[in-house]
């Protein structure tokens, strides 16, 4: 995968993580809830409660909005990053072309893929 490709992934991703910060930041009812936990001296089994929170849980509620809904608007990646890209490179197998996903690990099988690389950028921890 192309470096474009990565730095276009770590902006986006960075803009979620910075607007999921902003929300919370302003929610008054986290706000009162951190504040009962600062009272209480927990804030320590937060911090390690937060770690496995499930994003998962968090995206999928996030992708199931009611219709008429306005998203928010995100850059398109560059054409040249989508050429860079396992999708963008139009892999077929057995005359049926790979999702991202299934090129993410074709790579893998050819021993192509990177996964100290792939690791860091998702922020897996070993």
């Amino acid at each position: 995968m192309g470096d474009r490709f990565d730095n276009f992934q770590m902006k986006v991703y960075e803009a979620l993580k910075s607007a999921i910060f902003e929300a919370v930041k302003e929610s008054n009812n986290v706000k009162n809830l951190v504040k009962i936990i600062k009272d209480h001296h927990m804030l320590e089994e937060l911090f390690e409660y937060i770690d496995v929170i499930e994003t998962r849980n968090l995206v999928g509620s996030l992708t199931q909005e009611p219709p008429g809904k306005q998203n928010p608007v995100v850059p398109s990646l560059p054409a040249s990053a989508r050429e860079d890209s396992p999708e963008g490179q139009n892999q077929y197998i057995d005359g049926r072309k790979l999702t991202f996903n299934e090129a993410l690990f074709h790579e893998y099988c050819q021993g192509r893929f990177d996964e100290l690389e792939w690791l860091k950028r998702n922020r897996i921890r070993i």
